[in-house]
């Protein structure tokens, strides 16, 4: 406001104060009183947008009793003026900065619950808001934890997240409610990591509660960053022999899995193969992008058109085109077309099996035709997967020793007619854990299945007959179930090997993946 002089304001809306804000109105509004005149000013930024809670609401009724003029301002001038109110109160006498006292706080907070969650390998973080409570949570190891060092009341947790979101969100609206849905991708150098932030309300009668979830996908960059290997994921041999052979043949690779199950960590690593010694071009279309893929052109979508970017990219001279995932009957046209013209594809797809995915791309919110799919070098492989806790080697707990802790799955696991495993060679997880490990487990493996049609499956699949189509894949399976070989085996198979060789924990894969009692075992030509 020109011609106020703001060294005479008296702050009455800070914390404790006659009118009191809510931090998360704090960071861009503020009550004042001159000292000499007595004169009441309402004082905003010009992007204020209050979600009108119940405390606002209530001060700015108290503070409407003295008439107060009302001005926009500059957010460095309202953070002065409160950090001013602050240092008065507490006699403090540093230098007053232009920076934002509360921003500086919330980015000196949230990046303290970054790098923790880095620290403990945490792929999701979770602020679940509440009026009358709050927690953070990490999901680590596939399970949500809560993180009892980070303590924060409603107020303070929605000023800290309004700050961040509206600093760093990669889109023009600056403003963060808790009644409305948004989501946003922030992006850090040092932690070298990108968060993909979403807010859930909850739709309470106050519209006080939420959720804010941040999806945690680490950075390496450059040439000479390592990329993980198929085997390394967690693929068993004849997968990454498969998969190898589709990324080096025309068609495409589709990729599905519940969400966090691995999927582009998974693509990342089947784009290095297809890269190869770098004479391809390669194109990736995504919204947004997670991993930064040496060697291609990556385009972010920015909540554009998809489909329009991958049409234009056929006029790119592309080898390989990657596409985040298929959404919409206009991404699968465009698709149709990549592929048709003899190009290859990798993607994701929400799906609940590997066969699933054609009933998937056939369904009527995607439109893609049964002919179409089963078109010599439409689909060159077909992939879902898990992603499993695996044991710590130096602590985990043989099942001889532990049988109490089986005994609801005891009889799938080593029946003849079930599994048939060795029980010496099953372990569970040492819930105390060790120095090596955290509560008994040491990290994380994909568990996948892997399928090629063959031609009496892309018939069958043609006639719409999914059922017998899986059935056909499965009697291939000629191996027994702690065997390597994948051949006619399903992504809960491939966990159930993983069990066999003291991998992964049985009563993690009767959790995760399915009960055992409700799954079906096709005895295939193993006899």
């Amino acid at each position: 406001m020109a011609g106020l002089n703001f060294n005479n304001l008296k702050v009455v809306s800070g914390e404790g104060h006659e009118f009191s804000l809510p931090e998360s109105v704090r960071m861009q509004c503020v009550f004042c009183v001159h000292e000499e005149s007595g004169a009441a000013y309402e004082l905003h930024t010009d992007a204020f947008k209050p979600d009108v809670a119940n405390k606002y609401l209530a001060a700015k009724m108290r503070f409407a009793k003295m008439s107060p003029q009302k001005g926009v301002v500059e957010s460095h001038i309202i953070s002065k003026l409160y950090k001013a109110a602050e240092e008065k109160a507490g006699g403090a006498s540093h230098q007053i900065h232009s920076d934002s006292v509360p921003l500086e706080r919330a980015r000196r907070d949230f990046k303290a619950i970054i790098l923790e969650a880095m620290k403990e390998k945490a792929v999701d973080i979770h602020f679940v808001v509440r009026e009358h409570h709050v927690k953070v949570m990490f999901r680590i190891h596939g399970k949500i934890e809560p993180i009892e060092k980070f303590a924060y009341t409603r107020d303070s947790i929605t000023g800290l997240l309004g700050a961040i979101y509206g600093e760093t969100k990669d889109s023009n609206d600056t403003s963060f409610s808790p009644r409305l849905r948004s989501s946003c991708t922030i992006k850090y150098d040092e932690p070298p990591v990108s968060l993909r932030w979403q807010t859930i309300p909850t739709g309470d009668s106050h519209g006080n509660d939420y959720d804010v979830i941040l999806r945690v996908t680490r950075q390496d960059t450059g040439a000479d960053s390592k990329i993980v290997t198929l085997g390394e994921l967690g693929y068993l041999d004849d997968q990454v022999e498969l998969l190898t052979a589709a990324c080096n043949s025309k068609g495409g690779i589709f990729m599905s899995g519940i969400t966090g199950s691995g999927k582009t960590t998974a693509l990342r690593s089947l784009m290095e193969i297809v890269r190869g010694n770098g004479e391809t071009k390669i194109y990736t279309v995504e919204d947004p992008i997670e991993l930064r893929i040496f060697g291609a052109t990556q385009i972010n979508v920015r909540g554009g058109s998809m489909a329009e970017n991958i049409k234009a990219l056929m006029r790119a001279d592309p080898d390989t085109i990657m596409v985040g995932e298929i959404r919409g009957k206009e991404v699968a046209e465009a698709m149709q077309d990549v592929l048709r013209s003899g190009h290859k594809m990798l993607t994701t797809i929400h799906a609940s099996s590997a066969l699933g995915i054609v009933s998937r791309l056939s369904s009527e919110s995607i439109g893609v035709s049964r002919d179409t799919i089963v078109e010599p070098n439409f689909v060159s492989c077909l992939v879902y997967q898990y992603l499993m806790p695996t044991l710590c080697p130096h602590c985990k707990i043989s099942v001889n020793d532990a049988r109490d802790k089986i005994a609801h799955i005891e009889h799938h696991l080593f029946h003849e007619d079930r599994y048939s495993l060795n029980s010496d060679t099953v372990f569970v997880a040492n819930k105390n854990g060790c120095e090596r490990c955290r509560r008994g487990i040491a990290g994380m493996t994909i568990c996948a299945e892997t399928i090629r049609l063959t031609d009496e499956m892309a018939e069958l699949l043609r006639d719409r007959k999914d059922s017998e189509a899986l059935r056909q894949y499965r009697l291939q399976r000629h191996t027994p179930f702690d065997d390597p070989r994948m051949t006619g085996k399903t992504s809960y198979e491939a966990a159930i090997y993983k069990v066999s060789q003291g991998i992964i924990d049985p009563n993690d894969v009767n959790l995760m993946c399915g009960a055992m009692s409700l799954e079906n075992i096709v005895k295939g030509h193993y006899a």
